[in-house]
């Protein structure tokens, strides 16, 4: 099939998320498809020209034809301000505000004219702005990292800030009447059952496909270096607002616990830009390790006796738990961080929800060895069995075709 592939992002280097997800995503499907990429670049992930033009290099290896566009909602925090604040006020949501695009839409109409296509791939929810420039003969597929409306809600209702709160529960239903309008257009691809779940409540009509976040289980695997005793890592974006509440509320409220238990108890912190507070924290109490960004989280994950997810908001499946379950260190984490994983309590991961729970879990990994072995071979066997990237890749290639036969039988 002749594919092209609308993103929010160019998806390398695939560090984070998002950025794994796509990454792996178009990777695996180009095995199958030919695939041409249109994306736009951010800041965050390309600051420069040189930075992008690695980036479309390096996806241009496995795509046909890639292009690469500059955001044009905004160059500055002013006017990223003024997006925000404009949006308060429209219809629209400030996701699709923030893809909108006059060269995107531009460059979509041109490879349109050129080129026959089998299928159209929107890798978010927000890029259904262009939908309309799609012929109503080809199939599209709509990927959901996570179910945007629910996330926004489900921060809604965790947010203290009553402006934010405010903004959330707006943001929230702009989303969801998003998702009504656009997501009966194709097949929609979720990341575990429950996002099927939640997208189906929201959209009886749509059709989903389950096409899970995944792992490249050649390159997550646990290091042959040495543990540092009793000590415990998170890894994640400290500018994203669930890994910034889940750190401040386990530095907060777990780690005094925890330090009376076991006083020469480790925590890394691995990820950009911490907060003040954590900064403060981390100058006060030298046990807290603030990592920064980290190239390659192998080594230092090796070394951990425990991983920590403490998510408290969000959605989508958590890649940072992947990961650790791929690697096979031992996780302590609240049920929302796994969700859409097929973890069992006490046999692939130890859940905890409360302060006490989270002391008594990770002082009980401390001083059982068995207990760490048993979690590390039952997760790194989920993962090998469940979230494969080849695996996933290969689904979702045959999720295309099934949605390509579908259409046609439709024009027959």
């Amino acid at each position: 099939m002749k594919i092209l592939w609308i993103s929010h992002l160019l998806p390398f280097p695939p560090k984070g998320g998002v950025l794994i997800r796509s990454y792996n995503n178009l990777k695996e499907v180009s095995k199958y498809h030919d695939i041409f990429f249109v994306g736009l670049y951010q800041a965050a992930h390309q600051p420069d020209k040189q930075s992008v033009e690695i980036a479309k290099k390096n996806i241009n290896m496995f795509c046909k034809n890639v292009t690469a566009l500059p955001f044009e909602s905004f160059q500055n925090k002013l006017e990223f301000f003024l997006l925000v604040f404009r949006s308060f006020f429209t219809f629209k949501s400030y996701k699709e505000a923030w893809c909108k695009s006059k060269k995107m839409a531009t460059t979509i109409k041109g490879l349109l004219e050129k080129e026959s296509f089998d299928l159209v791939h929107f890798d978010t929810i927000s890029l259904l702005q262009y939908y309309n420039l799609i012929p109503s003969t080809i199939p599209i597929a709509i990927n959901h990292h996570n179910i945007e409306s629910q996330m926004m809600l489900r921060r809604f209702f965790s947010e203290k800030k009553w402006l934010v709160k405010v903004y959330c529960y707006l943001e929230g239903l702009k989303l969801q009447n998003l998702e009504k309008k656009y997501c009966n257009k194709g097949i929609n691809l979720v990341v575990s059952g429950l996002d099927r779940d939640r997208l189906k409540k929201k959209v009886p009509s749509s059709r989903i496909a389950i096409v899970p976040n995944g792992v490249d289980i050649n390159y997550f695997r646990k290091m042959n270096v040495k543990e540092s005793k009793n000590s415990i890592i998170f890894i994640g974006g400290l500018t994203w607002y669930p890994n910034i509440y889940a750190m401040e509320y386990f530095c907060s409220k777990v780690w005094p616990l925890l330090v009376k238990e076991v006083e020469d108890v480790q925590l890394f912190i691995v990820g950009r830009n911490p907060s003040e507070f954590l900064k403060e924290l981390s100058r006060e109490d030298k046990r807290i390790q603030l990592k920064g960004f980290v190239e390659d989280i192998r080594p230092i994950t090796s070394r951990s006796t425990c991983y920590v997810c403490p998510m408290r908001t969000g959605g989508g499946t958590r890649l940072k738990v992947l990961d650790a379950l791929a690697m096979g260190i031992p996780l302590v984490a609240t049920k929302m961080a796994c969700e859409g994983i097929n973890v069992k309590d006490n046999e692939s991961v130890l859940f905890a929800e409360t302060s006490k729970d989270f002391v008594e879990k990770i002082v009980m990994l401390f001083n059982q060895k068995e207990l760490r072995d048993k979690l590390s071979k039952n997760s790194r066997e989920l993962i090998e069995n469940e979230f494969d990237y080849e695996k996933i890749g290969f689904k979702l290639s045959q999720c295309y075709k099934n949605e390509l036969k579908r259409i046609a039988s439709d024009f027959l």
